[in-house]
């Protein structure tokens, strides 16, 4: 949510450089400006929108999932950028432990994450988030024994690496 809040700019920046390079070509068509004089300037704002925009179309329309597969054993996560996907499966034998962790949104809300903890060095995928604490951890219990692997509950602390 609030990554796609943060693109809006980069948009806007985007659309603002395709507005210039629309306003020269206008003054190319009405014999203001030559080519040769604008086509600088109109390479520039088009690299420039490009730069701009592309990210952050990426970021507004970015989707993230995982999905549970008990016949092969494995959860794949997919991270979707409009039309582009990636996918990463990762076994269960990889997963170590689901946690559920606290983490302080701000001085009156906090927000509950249920995460898979891979092995050693793994990172931790994020599987669900929740406002409410009672949701989490029946989530967190399902998943752990949907896997078969402990619970961990750090609730106002950082799970531990090792």
């Amino acid at each position: 949510m609030f990554l796609r809040i943060l693109m809006l700019p980069l948009i806007g920046g985007g659309a603002y450089f395709f507005y210039l390079f629309a306003m020269t070509i206008k003054d190319v068509m009405t014999d203001i400006a030559t080519e040769r004089e604008s086509v600088a300037g109109q390479i520039l704002c088009v690299l420039f929108a490009l730069v701009l925009a592309l990210p952050g179309l990426m970021g507004l329309l970015s989707r993230s999932s995982l999905v549970f597969d008990k016949e092969r054993a494995r959860v794949t996560k997919i991270q979707r950028f409009g039309p582009f996907e990636l996918s990463k499966a990762i076994p269960f034998s990889a997963i170590r432990m689901v946690s559920l962790t606290s983490v302080e949104v701000s001085d009156t809300s906090m927000l509950y994450s249920v995460s898979l903890v891979r092995g050693r060095g793994g990172e931790a995928i994020t599987a669900a988030l929740s406002q409410s604490p009672q949701e989490a951890e029946i989530t967190a219990r399902n998943l752990a024994s949907f896997l078969a692997v402990p619970f961990g509950d750090f609730r106002g602390s950082e799970p531990e690496e090792g």
